[in-house]
């Protein structure tokens, strides 16, 4: 267990609570976690059900994460636990979005990753401006870093970081909220999210 607890946020990536409080027992404390669908296969207990021949509908599977979640957000503190939507190369962002709706309702500290596309931004648009905590994810270029720097300025209504910070944030770039007690944020025309499309989609789809 570490005596003091340094400033760097500490993140655990991965989709199993038993390991999330192994780590935590270990240091003595753990910021945050990130889950996706791949991590949450992953998980001892999908293994088990999956090696017994059992395939989990849709709707089992988002049972199962929602399950994951809510016994690991108790032991992560401020950082939160991110929930990333299912999401293909066909997905829109408005189904993203009716995804994203339903997780945050999971933890208290839930931040709902979207995949950072032309529909991965709207839906971290469209969410935003509901009030939800963003986190964008599979950002491996500089133009998806810029157009989350852009759009992150419309989200939260913050300065935001230049070009060269932005990339130094890595490849989950937070995108919260507008405080509860003040206005959304309006959203000016012309958003920069127009070239996204020529972005290669990186979204690979995942069954449970």
């Amino acid at each position: 267990m570490l005596n003091n607890k340094p400033k760097t946020k500490i993140l655990v990536d991965g989709g199993d609570p038993a390991e999330t409080r192994r780590i935590k027992d270990l240091l003595g404390f753990v910021d945050g976690q990130t889950t996706n669908p791949s991590l949450v296969a992953k998980n001892p207990g999908i293994r088990k059900l999956v090696a017994s021949g059992q395939r989990l509908s849709g709707q089992e599977e988002k049972e199962e994460y929602k399950h994951i979640v809510q016994s690991i957000s108790p032991l992560v503190g401020e950082a939160g636990v991110s929930i990333e939507v299912f999401a293909d190369l066909g997905t829109t962002g408005e189904q993203m979005f009716e995804q994203g709706k339903e997780m945050f309702s999971w933890a208290p500290n839930a931040y709902i990753k979207y995949p950072c596309t032309h529909e991965g931004l709207r839906a971290a648009q469209m969410s935003v401006r509901d009030r939800i905590r963003v986190n964008m994810t599979l950002c491996f270029s500089e133009e998806q870093a810029a157009a989350v720097n852009d759009g992150k300025q419309v989200f939260d209504g913050k300065s935001t970081l230049d070009g060269k910070e932005a990339l130094a944030e890595g490849p989950e770039a937070l995108a919260e909220g507008p405080p509860a007690e003040g206005p959304p944020p309006s959203l000016p025309p012309g958003v920069p999210f127009t070239f996204i499309p020529e972005v290669p989609p990186v979204v690979t789809p995942v069954s449970l």
